[in-house]
């Protein structure tokens, strides 16, 4: 099936029962209209809807135009395997799949594949897509990251996303070693479930409650203590640390070697227990990272005068 470069609009269930089509050619800008998609042509607001434009049974997509991942992404594509136009100026194919024009950041994932490899090119990461039954995390990955839809979950509250990707099922090439801002979006809030951390077992320390990456890094904590003092040493506390804790400490001592406190970290429905936070004045923390009505008391280091 051949679409001209020129079509604008494409009905979300334009080849609805076609079983025969193998492959599509088809623009890479256009809008879906009908059942679940306004008529404004905006795709990306309407990115929930299950409706396709695509045959079920299709191989192969390419297209014949410039790619606009904002307008087409998996949401509305699916196939084993997906090429861009031969004059695309911003990405490229790798085994089916797009990746920026260097190589270095995966961009689009062909949706029908069990298992995604990511080139050993590739750097950067981005898990804002439809997810394979197992992921191989390559040699070459610098940093994962993911926006504020995640894709995908382990928890049962995160079940509702649109796929439900396990972690066991996340492997990592011998001598991966990932630091952690490389998944640090992957830790924020609780979106994926404490199942993670065993992907990172060796990376991840389990110390009175708390869930420490890399002895620097305050990640989670799901203890029960009346009055938590975290270790010094720490550097930092992830957005949401407490935010899936079942029974807030009603005190917190921050040592002074953290330096941030990332957004929503004490800020849940358990804070009416938590009283009081004791922390340096040399911490920075985000303007959404305490809940309004707890007591801050400040630490003023101490500067030593010299005559």
């Amino acid at each position: 099936m051949n679409i001209a470069s020129s079509v604008k609009k494409i009905g979300d269930r334009a080849f609805g029962g076609c079983k025969k089509i193998k492959e599509v050619v088809c623009p890479g800008e256009f809008n879906v209209y009908g059942n679940g998609y306004a008529d404004n042509g905006s795709n990306s607001d309407n990115s929930w809807s299950k409706d396709t434009p695509f045959p079920e049974e299709c191989g192969t997509v390419r297209f014949n135009s410039q790619l606009n991942t904002k307008k087409v992404n998996t949401d509305i594509i699916s196939a084993k395997k997906i090429y861009v136009w031969s004059k695309d100026k911003k990405y490229k194919n790798v085994d089916g799949n797009i990746y920026s024009k260097d190589g270095k950041t995966f961009v689009m994932y062909a949706g029908k594949n069990t298992v995604l490899k990511f080139a050993d090119s590739c750097k950067n990461v981005d898990f804002s897509f439809k997810v394979p039954k197992s992921i191989v995390i390559g040699k070459g990955i610098e940093k994962i990251t993911t926006n504020s839809d995640v894709p995908f979950a382990v928890s049962e509250e995160g079940a509702a996303y649109r796929g439900n990707l396990k972690w066991s099922d996340i492997t990592f090439e011998n001598g991966i070693v990932l630091k952690y801002d490389s998944v640090k979006a992957l830790l924020t809030e609780g979106y994926f479930g404490r199942k993670l951390y065993k992907a990172f077992d060796k990376e991840m320390k389990y110390q009175n409650g708390m869930y420490i990456w890399g002895e620097k890094y305050l990640t989670d904590y799901d203890g029960k203590e009346a009055s938590l003092e975290i270790p010094d040493g720490m550097t930092e506390i992830n957005a949401g640390a407490f935010a899936q804790c079942t029974q807030m400490p009603e005190k917190i001592t921050i040592p002074d070697s953290v330096l941030k406190i990332e957004k929503y970290t004490f800020n849940n429905q358990n804070t009416g227990r938590l009283k009081e936070i004791v922390m340096s004045d040399k911490t920075i923390a985000d303007k959404d990272a305490i809940e309004q009505g707890i007591n801050v008391t400040k630490k003023y280091l101490e500067m030593e005068l010299r005559c």
